[in-house]
């Protein structure tokens, strides 16, 4: 930041700025800011207009690549044909890589879930940052450099691809026609032009790899035989994250009558000890145990009286075990801040459904005739190559 001058500003106008800066967010939100920074000679919003300030970015040291001048600059219309060619490749490159997603290997496909977006992100700021454009802007002859004509570099490219969904909607394309130098926000944050040069060696081979790398993803996963193009397809895969509420909010909230379940976990038998498994992930003949403790439970007499109903439901949502009461809890008890350790065990046929499943707890406190009911999931990975007994009954124990 420096005043109009070059110079250090002063704190009255750091003042200024600071103080209006509420008012640029609002206006840009509506686009208005928006407008201010693409309109003023120096690119300067409310706050800086007050303040007699503008902001100034630092290149590293870099030989100029390009003399641009003002019929170098990329139409909107050039520009929203390029974006339409890119987004056709890009939806093809999604669509191969989804096709990899499989029930049967519900560890990798959760990775390939949770590691998409770094996936997307990486796909437009690699792709940019070696090769200066994209396939579509190198059909038409664009390629990006930043505003002084240098090459575009990781964190320029990084920053457009940050900002594009901000840009990938109809406000995106018109930011590009109210810039004088038809720039989306993505580029304006950036420092960046899309220019009409002449087409480069580097930008054919980025395209080239990424046309490949595209149809070799949908070729791999065509042969997936259990893509979510087959009927036999089931969405049994999905991370899930565990955002409930903390052991120290848990005990503040765990006043009696107001029934609170923590320090819940998923246990497996192991070395002769029970260890915990994070992720909660199982093989198919497991014995899990499920960990827990109650807070907020009523005393009575003296007496606290405590009972739970378990639900697991298999990947297709179907009910694999039912157990009513599985815990009948009573016993002498008169200080209701102490935490009742409860714990279940289910065992897992050899044949288990690989995927999801979803555990129900429905906590009864019969002093209160209140309830509580906790969900929590866990997943199985196949061992072997065993096919689940549509006819295997359902026992009253703790076999799924």
């Amino acid at each position: 930041i420096r005043d109009i001058n070059g110079k250090p500003p002063g704190m009255m106008s750091i003042f200024l700025r600071n103080l209006l800066r509420l008012v640029d967010i609002f206006l840009c939100i509506i686009l208005v800011g928006f407008v201010i920074l693409e309109k003023t000679m120096w690119r300067q919003r409310l706050g800086d207009l007050f303040g007699h300030t503008i902001v100034i970015k630092k290149l590293k040291s870099k030989q100029r690549k390009y003399a641009l001048t003002i019929d170098m600059i990329a139409s909107a219309s050039g520009r929203l044909l390029a974006f339409l060619i890119d987004t056709t490749i890009f939806c093809m490159f999604i669509f191969g890589y989804l096709l990899l997603l499989t029930p049967q290997e519900v560890l990798g496909s959760m990775i390939l879930i949770i590691l998409l977006p770094i996936v997307i992100i990486l796909y437009y700021s690699i792709l940019e940052a070696f090769s200066g454009a994209s396939p579509g802007k190198l059909l038409l002859g664009y390629s990006i450099c930043h505003e002084d004509g240098s090459s575009v570099d990781f964190s320029s490219s990084l920053i457009r691809t940050l900002t594009r969904i901000i840009d990938t909607n109809p406000f995106g394309f018109l930011s590009i026609l109210i810039s004088n130098r038809n720039q989306r926000m993505g580029d304006t944050a950036a420092g960046t032009i899309v220019c009409k040069v002449k087409r480069e060696l580097r930008g054919l081979i980025g395209a080239i790899i990424v046309i490949f790398m595209t149809l070799g993803i949908i070729f791999i996963g065509l042969g997936n035989r259990n893509n979510f193009l087959k009927s036999s397809f089931q969405i049994n895969f999905l991370p899930i994250f565990d955002f409930h509420i903390s052991e120290q909010t848990n005990h503040m909230k765990g006043k009696p009558g107001n029934l609170v379940v923590s320090e819940f976990y998923f246990a497996s038998d192991e070395q002769g000890g029970l260890k915990q498994k994070k992720p909660a992930i199982f093989q198919a003949g497991d014995k899990i145990y499920l960990m827990f403790k109650i807070n907020g439970y009523s005393i009575k007499a003296d007496k606290v009286w405590i009972q739970e109903d378990l639900l697991v439901r298999y990947p297709d949502e179907s009910v694999g075990l039912t157990l009513e009461n599985v815990i009948d809890y009573y016993e002498h008890l008169t200080n209701d801040a102490i935490p009742i350790d409860l714990s279940n065990n289910i065992v897992l046929p050899k044949n288990a459904l690989p995927g999801r499943y979803t555990v129900t707890l429905t906590i009864k406190d019969k002093n209160s005739n209140k309830q509580l009911k906790e969900q929590r999931f866990f997943y199985v990975t196949p061992s072997g190559n065993a096919q689940p007994d549509q006819n295997q009954e359902k026992t009253p124990d703790n076999k799924i």
